[in-house]
């Protein structure tokens, strides 16, 4: 095993060690505001579905110069925020889990009510997502955000790769 190899298995065992949270608890006061990072999602039985990450821009720099601005969030906490809304537009966790899980489970009513606009798929997305997933984070420098995401949709954590984005 390579140098680079052995710190991403240093890695990806601190974030497999780190504590699980779970999205009914958004938003979490322990993820920091500006942060680069490493995160896996899991589903209620523990299943490993998808690695993401956030902040490949945030420089050392960058968070300083953020940390400024009273009430900026962005990195880990936005993504992670995106993810617990539910919303579709513009979040690929979030589309994948409508597809995969969300649209089987509808009821001809609720397809009905989502066309006649009396309720939202999003808001539906966004229960499901409360409901049945948690997630493990890892603060990184943002230079390392997308190999990390990569090595670990290659190699996975403990073996497992993620069900939703696998490197193929």
């Amino acid at each position: 095993m390579n140098s680079s190899s052995n710190k991403m298995e240093q890695l990806v065992s601190r974030l497999s060690q780190s504590d699980l949270c779970y999205f009914c608890d958004w938003p979490n006061k322990f993820v920091p505001r500006i942060a680069a990072g490493v995160y896996a999602i899991y589903d209620r039985r523990g299943r490993f579905l998808y690695v993401g990450m956030a902040g490949a821009g945030l420089s050392k720099n960058k968070v300083k110069q953020l940390k400024e601005i009273k009430g900026r969030k962005s990195g880990l906490f936005d993504r992670l925020g995106s993810h617990a809304t539910g919303y579709r537009s513009g979040d690929r966790f979030n589309i994948y889990i409508c597809d995969l899980f969300v649209l089987k489970g509808l009821s001809r009513s609720q397809i009905n009510d989502i066309a006649d606009k009396r309720i939202s798929l999003d808001g539906i997305n966004k229960e499901y997502i409360r409901s049945n997933f948690s997630y493990r984070y890892l603060v990184v420098e943002s230079e390392v955000v997308r190999d990390l995401e990569r090595y670990i949709q290659e190699f996975g954590i403990n073996g497992e790769t993620p069900s939703i984005n696998p490197l193929v």
